[in-house]
Parts: structure tokens; C-alpha cells; sequence
């Protein structure tokens, strides 16, 4: 994954850096509603815009992914609650069996704990 990573990243570093010389020529960046213009290279005006769209679509994306993530929650909660359950009635048998256990060893009132001696034939 790593050398993939590389094979691209490098090409696009090496574009980018050529496309950045070879646009130092200022121009004059203006946002119709206001006054002001901004001077600037255009390689600036270029890289910001591809910048900006690039924001745009991961704000378009994440706002698409609200119901996904609202449901993984929802599920994880599910999950995390049963769980807890499950804990608490393994905890509850296993106290049920000790009790049982402990009940099984003890003697009954009228009983020595002993076993009985066997009967002559």
C-alpha cells in the first residue's frame, strides 16, 4: 500500500510543481458581489479552487453519511446493552449454580452429613 501511495503521490507532487512554475503570472482574482480584487498568481487561483471543490464534496459527502453513522450509533448502543445483559445473566446463573452447589453439600436438618451404613443382608 505504501509503494502504491508512492506511484501516485510522487507523479502528481512533480505535476503540480511544474504547473506551479509555470504559472507565476499575477492576475486579478474578483468575487462579483463585492469591491474588492485580489492579485495574485494564478496557480493560487487554480490550486484554491480545486481546494474549495474538494471541501465542498467532503461536506456534500459527510452530510450524505449522517444517516449511516446515525444508525451504526444506534446499533453500537444495541450491541453494547446486550452485551451488558448477557454479562449480568451469566452472572446470575453462575451465583444460581454456587447456590446450588453450596445447597447440595450442605446436610439436611435430621441428617448426619454421613452416608448411611449399609444394611446386613
Amino acid at each position: 500500500m505504501r509503494l502504491f501511495h508512492l506511484i501516485v503521490v510522487i507523479p502528481i507532487a512533480v505535476i503540480a510543481a511544474a504547473f506551479a512554475v509555470s504559472n507565476l503570472e499575477q492576475v486579478g482574482f474578483e468575487l462579483w458581489p463585492l469591491p474588492y480584487v485580489l492579485e495574485a498568481p494564478l496557480f493560487l487561483g487554480v490550486f484554491g479552487g480545486i481546494v474549495l471543490g474538494f471541501l465542498g464534496g467532503a461536506v456534500v459527502m459527510w452530510n450524505g453519511g449522517r444517516r449511516w453513522r446515525r444508525l451504526a450509533r444506534t446499533r453500537d448502543d444495541e450491541l453494547r446493552r446486550a452485551n451488558r445483559e448477557i454479562a449480568s445473566l451469566k452472572e446470575q446463573d453462575s451465583r444460581r449454580s454456587a447456590d446450588a452447589r453450596a445447597m447440595a453439600e450442605t446436610p439436611r436438618p435430621g441428617t448426619s452429613g454421613a452416608l448411611p451404613a449399609p444394611e446386613p443382608d
